[in-house]
């Protein structure tokens, strides 16, 4: 996915930020299809840190993103300044845990209006021949995301139509390159504070798994959205501002 869906213009208001377009998406170059890792992005994300200038930087990283920052800040520990670890997993399916829960999320929506679309869109995922087919089945997919989709459909719709995705360098996460992978052993090279946000109805990743986040960065704290799926900083904009202010304050 390009950033274009995670644009935060409140937080805006307080914070420069510096939205990344991870290699393969928007307007960079691709790769051939095994060499996007962790790892690449990890070594992209530095890169542009020492692009701008920065010995040493905030990384705020949603989902993927927040894995990817997690690789980045236990690599290379004495880059980062702190960590804003959003809706995010330390590991991926070492033991079918993640999928599982991910189908009974999904089962326990069966009752939505939208859910046989949705449900359908793993399919056409599946069978995506270019970026635009692939992009319409993960707008439909997003609709899992949110706590409560159906009541608050006029709000969400606007950041689905974000959604921006490339084809060529998606691979199904249980199924790719790093997968199965497990980062906990690896977080305790973190020191730089951090903090976990994270929505109680996450999909993909819930409280369990950042949980297990903060038990392996010594200095970092969750912050729990109640009424929030995988998009706590849409779902809860004024709230999510203001943990993220109130940590920033707190580690100038």
């Amino acid at each position: 996915m390009t950033s274009a869906y995670l644009r935060m213009p409140e937080l805006e208001r307080f914070f420069t930020l510096v939205y990344l377009d991870p290699i393969g998406t928007g307007d960079s170059g691709r790769l051939t299809r095994g060499q996007y890792t962790l790892e690449r992005y990890a070594s992209d994300l530095d890169g542009i840190r020492a692009a701008l200038g920065l010995e040493r930087t905030w990384v705020l990283g949603h989902s993927y993103g927040g894995i990817v920052a997690q690789v980045w800040a236990s690599s290379r520990p004495d880059r980062v300044n702190g960590l804003l670890l959003v809706a995010t997993t330390p590991r991926i399916d070492i033991d079918l845990e993640w999928s599982r829960n991910r189908e009974a999320h999904m089962k326990a929506l069966s009752t939505q209006p939208w859910y046989p679309g949705a449900v359908a869109a793993y399919s056409d995922l599946e069978a995506s021949k270019d970026d635009a087919s692939f992009t319409a089945a993960v707008r439909r997919l997003a609709l899992f995301g949110f706590a409560d989709y159906t009541g608050r459909r006029a709000e969400f719709d606007p950041v689905i139509a974000r959604y921006d995705g490339a084809l060529e360098p998606s691979l199904p996460l249980p199924d790719g390159p790093d997968a199965p992978f497990d980062l906990r052993p690896r977080l305790s090279r973190i020191r730089a504070p951090t903090l976990i946000l994270v929505g109680r109805h996450d999909f993909n990743c819930g409280p369990t798994y950042a949980e297990e986040v903060r038990r392996g960065i010594a200095e970092s704290r969750v912050v729990t959205f109640e009424r929030s799926g995988h998009m706590p900083q849409v779902e809860e904009t004024e709230a999510f501002v203001a943990a993220v202010r109130d940590f920033l304050a707190a580690h100038p």
